[in-house]
């Protein structure tokens, strides 16, 4: 979710500019997502899946809610989140931290990942 936020911020500016992203162990990092990720998992919204890494899935009333919004936001913004998120998903950790490494070079400032 992390990587996914970062890499739709560079395309699309969102009026208010929730998240601060910074170089940080494994490439651009805002633990204000983990904190939206906990408010959105009390809620009910969200799933976190723990493993070597987390995932989170998005939950039947937060699908109802996106469904909901999403006529009113811009097609362009709707479909490359989309896309980033079947991205996301169909590679491994390691691929997504090194694709974006190549993209965006300085989210590798201090960096930890070897991979």
């Amino acid at each position: 979710m992390m990587k996914c936020l970062f890499v739709i911020s560079k395309r699309f500016t969102v009026q208010g500019e929730y998240y601060k992203f910074r170089p940080y162990n494994y490439g651009p990092f805002d633990s204000a997502v983990y904190s939206d990720a906990e408010a959105l998992a009390a809620q009910g919204l969200i799933e976190q899946q723990t493993g070597r890494y987390v995932r989170y899935m998005a939950l039947p009333p937060a699908v109802e809610r996106a469904g909901a919004i999403a006529p009113a936001l811009n097609p362009d913004f709707i479909a490359y989140l989309r896309e980033v998120r079947r991205w996301a998903n169909g590679v491994d950790f390691s691929t997504l931290v090194k694709a974006i490494y190549e993209a965006w070079p300085e989210t590798r400032v201090n960096s930890i990942f070897q991979g």
